[in-house]
């Protein structure tokens, strides 16, 4: 869904992640179709719903946070000695994900916390509470 997190090496203090919703002029073909194929097995109010989220695509931004710069430019590995007032600021956004379909990313973001939600947190905390490592 994403790209251009390449030169990401860690998340500081202040990292963001903006997503922007916007209304396309009109639903792709291609979008539709693919939307149709995907909804064998839903019910009709559900496919309503997929195809009004059609019409809509999402752009996602990201900043690292606070990062090093030295003469405007990025330093990658700064020393500690670099890490002061002076040299600090909050990177800039960066769009790492444009025209992304409504409908994907919702599937995807919903793929995700069924995965890593809140039931996976509660059998991390019964194995800490067991004794057994979390790996």
């Amino acid at each position: 869904i994403v790209s251009g997190l390449g030169n990401v090496m860690d998340l500081n203090y202040l990292t963001h992640l903006v997503l922007r919703c916007y209304e396309r002029d009109e639903p792709q073909g291609a979008d539709i179709d693919d939307m149709e194929s995907d909804d064998a097995g839903l019910s009709p109010s559900e496919r309503q719903k997929n195809k009004e989220k059609a019409r809509y695509r999402v752009e996602i931004s990201m900043s690292p946070g606070v990062q090093v710069y030295s003469d405007s430019k990025h330093e990658p590995w700064p020393k500690g000695c670099e890490l002061n007032e002076k040299t600090c600021m909050v990177a800039p956004l960066q769009i790492v994900g444009d025209s992304i379909d409504l409908v994907k990313l919702e599937r995807f973001l919903a793929g995700a916390v069924k995965e890593y939600g809140a039931r996976h947190e509660d059998e991390d905390d019964e194995k800490d509470e067991d004794g057994q490592s979390g790996d």
